[in-house]
């Protein structure tokens, strides 16, 4: 992970790096089962899954938040965007029938709402 953090902080095109990331993060880290429990324990499944990544790691959280610090706005504009957030996720068989309900429409938009804030702490203000 710490290459590629690496690589993309020396990127012409790092906005890229993070889509690709954070497409990548969330379609392997989140199943039907994950997203189950996460919205049974009100969890925020967002920061679980990039965390799933070890980007809190001494070692490689440094590079994150550089790279993150440096292209905000690309990384918030996915955060915030539900649609997208939905898409990623509904490419797992079996993550679409839990999110196309109230709950998981309400969830959904929690935890767009709450890892928005959870990274702006990490990224901005730790």
């Amino acid at each position: 992970m710490q290459k590629q953090l690496k690589k993309a902080l020396a990127s012409k095109h790092p906005e890229k790096f993070i889509e690709k990331f954070v497409t990548f993060a969330l379609s392997r880290y989140i199943n039907p089962e994950n997203l189950e429990n996460a919205i049974n324990d009100n969890a925020d499944i967002l920061t679980l899954a990039l965390n799933h990544h070890h980007l809190s790691s001494p070692i490689v959280f440094p590079f994150f938040k550089i790279l993150l610090r440096l292209h905000w706005e690309t990384f918030e504009a996915l955060l915030v965007d539900v649609p997208y957030l939905y898409k990623v996720l509904c490419r797992k068989q079996g993550v679409q029938e839990l999110l196309d309900t109230e709950r998981g429409r309400k969830y959904i938009n929690w935890a767009a709402e709450t890892s928005y804030f959870k990274l702006y702490y990490l990224i901005w203000l730790s």
